[in-house]
């Protein structure tokens, strides 16, 4: 087996290591590009200021590239005896090249080589979320603008008040989403912070340059006190998994609508047959499944930023292994975009005309997301290493969400 990086010379219980290794290998598979990352930043640094030759650098920099195409793919795992993908992409180094793959740990510890990995993947998946809630948003306001005229009952306690319309339905989720991104974007801000060379939590007595890997990573800035990059772990997740839930939220809530108006005491929405489910007992039902899914899943994230809180309670100054646990909640299982968001144009939209001879002809409310195409990875080209200011250049550094007024 191989050994652990802290190993300290005797062989622990193993249920304790099932314990405490628990599912980590399967999460730790999502780290595995952005740990490569890192260690890429951190080892040019090291040669920069005289701890890693030129010489070990470009033998170490080549395989890494390699192992990071593997990571991407997907093809990079945790062996079994390997506690996790630190070890796992250090073990491989050694294979390639004995020794010298030992000293890219030289001046990190597993605890900011964590952290710096947890934000850059965070970082990524709100990179893609963004852009996935800005092709709702955009379909959300085409259909506001196309079906402004298209009256539905307006409601104020399931009771019908006044008249509405279709258009100010949908421009009312996709404002709704704006503020979600405002949400996001507070979020990528707490993440857009380099931790690097905060060690374990106490510095590191190497002469670190970690102003170079905060622009290598294309970071925003410093967490400047060491013992509080330590103190982010958690609070980070948090702050991210309550912008998903903001998100959820909205979602949500469109979810539960669109259940209710298809239904027949309503009868505003027909869905499709195609994204519909049957019943084994009753033919003529049509379930919206999709919908209620989407509705179940979105609940399930608006309760993240409660799971972390009260694993972050009452935990001193410091690192602990609760941490982990953090992790575990808002990582792949929460923070991960797999499901698909709602779109409304699959469905045949109609509303009783009834209620009012004359439509709504107030516009609604536009907003437009702003983004950038520029990768937070521009350094890592494949052509070669080019390490290059990327600060502010991820897509999500720029998302803004502007106002225009009511016609």
């Amino acid at each position: 087996m191989a050994n652990k990086l802290w190993d300290k010379g005797f062989k622990e219980d193993e249920r304790i290591d099932a314990f405490t290794v628990g599912n980590d290998r399967e999460l730790d598979h999502e780290l595995a590009p952005y740990d490569i990352m890192g260690t890429m930043a951190h080892i040019t640094m090291l040669e920069s200021v005289g701890l890693l030759s030129k010489e070990d650098l470009d033998k170490l920099l080549p395989v890494l590239k390699e192992l990071y195409s593997s990571a991407c793919k997907g093809e990079l795992y945790v062996e079994e005896d390997v506690e996790d993908i630190h070890s796992q992409i250090e073990l491989m180094l050694t294979r390639r090249l004995g020794d010298v793959g030992k000293k890219v740990h030289t001046g990190r510890s597993r605890n900011d080589q964590v952290l710096v990995d947890l934000k850059l993947y965070a970082r990524a998946e709100i990179e893609n979320t963004v852009h996935k809630v800005e092709s709702l948003f955009n379909t959300l306001q085409e259909a506001s603008e196309r079906y402004k005229d298209v009256l539905i009952p307006g409601y104020t306690h399931l009771q019908v008040a006044m008249p509405s319309s279709f258009g100010l339905w949908f421009g009312a989720y996709a404002e709704s989403l704006c503020d979600d991104l405002s949400i996001m974007k507070a979020a990528w801000d707490v993440v857009n912070l380099n931790p690097l060379g905060s060690a374990a939590g106490y510095g590191s007595s190497a002469p670190l340059n970690r102003t170079l890997t905060t622009v290598l990573l294309g970071f925003e800035d410093l967490d400047y006190n060491s013992v509080y990059a330590q103190m982010t772990r958690g609070k980070m997740e948090r702050a991210v998994a309550f912008a998903y839930s903001s998100v959820a939220e909205t979602v949500g809530r469109l979810a539960m609508d669109g259940c209710l108006f298809s239904s027949q005491n309503f009868g505003f929405i027909h869905l499709p047959d195609a994204l519909t489910t049957g019943s084994s007992i009753m033919p003529h039902k049509k379930n919206p499944d999709v919908f209620e899914l989407i509705r179940a899943k979105c609940n399930k994230l608006q309760s993240l930023p409660q799971q972390i809180m009260m694993i972050m309670n009452n935990l001193p100054v410091g690192y602990f292994r609760d941490l982990a646990a953090a992790w575990s909640s808002s990582g792949p299982g929460g923070m991960k975009s797999h499901s698909p968001l709602p779109n409304p144009m699959g469905c045949d939209w109609s509303c009783d005309r009834r209620l009012a001879d004359t439509a709504c002809r107030r516009p609604a409310t536009r907003r437009r997301l702003q983004t950038t195409d520029r990768s937070s990875t521009a350094w890592l080209s494949a052509d070669g290493y080019s390490p290059a200011s990327a600060r502010g250049d991820t897509g999500c550094s720029s998302v803004s969400a502007r106002r225009r007024g009511c016609g």
